[in-house]
């Protein structure tokens, strides 16, 4: 049997191309009227939730840990009415890969944000960062301080601490001093 390189090599680019299409159907079928869904819902909501304040981004990209395609995408996925919901172990977990995938390819960072900040859960029947801020602490959010801000971020990361006033305080002290670190340590790694 003989060694056939153009036969692998059909077959190689035909088997990317099927991939491609497989790709490019389930984006379209898929994802796509998702997104188009949270567009809508996020045009709905106060410009500070669809463009956070440089501060609240701080925050957001701390509980993230920098990253914000994870937290995007399962806010998202709670939009998806295709039965996604009763998805579990390994078919979640695909979904899950090819929706951060499709995420981290159609929306920019600050569209993520937009994503985060008008989405979030944050309590009982509550829902962005604008509304948290006024029910919470009465003011708009580009009015808040680090402190408030850190528990706004709290409460998007574990909205079941909303009934929880110590155990929220306590958390919201340990990501101001994080954020703080994080402050300084950049600021001194830019020292000559």
């Amino acid at each position: 049997m003989r060694f056939n390189g153009r036969g692998v090599a059909t077959a190689a680019a035909c088997g990317m191309a099927c991939l491609l299409g497989i790709i490019v159907t389930y984006d379209l079928a898929c994802f796509q009227p998702t997104l188009s869904r949270a567009r809508l819902t996020i045009r709905q909501h106060q410009r500070e939730d669809q463009f956070p304040p440089a501060r609240a981004i701080a925050s957001l990209r701390l509980i993230t840990n920098g990253d914000t395609v994870p937290y995007a995408t399962r806010l998202l996925m709670r939009l998806d009415d295709r039965g996604g919901k009763n998805l579990t172990g390994i078919r979640w977990q695909l979904k899950y890969a090819a929706w951060c995938s499709l995420v981290a390819f159609h929306l920019s960072e600050n569209e993520r944000l937009g994503v985060i900040g008008s989405l979030s859960t944050t309590g009982a029947q509550r829902q962005g960062l604008v509304e948290t801020a006024m029910v919470m602490f009465g003011r708009p959010l580009s009015s808040l301080s680090s402190a408030e801000l850190a528990t706004l971020a709290v409460l998007i990361q574990t909205p079941s601490v909303s009934n929880d006033t110590e155990l929220q305080r306590s958390a919201a002290v340990r990501l101001q001093q994080r954020y703080e670190r994080s402050f300084h340590i950049g600021a001194d790694s830019s020292r000559p």
